[in-house]
């Protein structure tokens, strides 16, 4: 995972406590740009970064994505399945 070290230090940076509802913020962003490089890297959990991506198109884009104004489901999604997927 050496690939991703970048993106773990921008993501450990911030302090704050994560809000997997704030869809765009900076903790947000670098969490799923570290979630990103991991998926790509192992070739794992194209699904799930699939469902996220266009969820935060569609909030980006129309600010509702299936009557919801955040991908904070998508997100948890993501996280847990590479969370699972330690190989």
């Amino acid at each position: 995972m050496t690939k991703c070290k970048k993106y773990i230090k921008a993501f450990l940076k911030n302090d704050k406590l994560l809000d997997l509802k704030a869809t765009g913020s900076r903790h947000n962003n670098s969490l799923v740009d570290l979630l990103n490089c991991q998926a790509k890297e192992k070739k794992i959990c194209l699904v799930q970064k699939t469902n996220y991506k266009n969820c935060h198109q569609g909030i980006m884009g129309t600010g509702v994505y299936e009557g919801r104004k955040h991908c904070a489901l998508e997100l948890e999604s993501f996280r847990e399945c590479l969370a699972g997927n330690k190989t």
